[in-house]
């Protein structure tokens, strides 16, 4: 379990708790410096990674949420994959939606193969 607190811009103090250790070392704080500002959100690791072998062709599904109603999962096909290593893979994969001619540039991470 992990809960985060910000101290105030550059800094964010971490409580976390250790699944192998009882007792009151189970619990440790780790401060971090985060540069000039926090990041708007975190995305797994694994999810990340993963995200990185999207090809073109590949069947892929993801959840909308719209203000006034309730999200709903839309399909598609991936059309590209732009993430080279180093660079900035924010809206870099090219998805057609299933039944429409809108394409969009989505985050990898944000779509899960079908």
């Amino acid at each position: 379990a992990a809960a985060a607190v910000v101290y105030g811009n550059p800094f964010v103090c971490f409580r976390l708790r250790s699944k192998d250790v009882e007792g009151p070392d189970a619990v440790f704080h780790a401060s971090v410096y985060t540069g000039s500002s926090l990041p708007d959100f975190l995305v797994a690791k694994s999810a990340f990674e993963e995200s990185k072998g999207l090809e073109a062709g590949q069947n892929v599904k993801m959840f909308f949420s719209h203000e006034k109603k309730k999200g709903m999962w839309y399909s598609g096909k991936v059309i590209s994959n732009k993430y080279e290593e180093g660079q900035d893979p924010w809206e870099c994969v090219e998805v057609q939606w299933t039944g429409d001619t809108t394409q969009s540039l989505v985050c990898p991470w944000e779509v899960i193969r079908e």
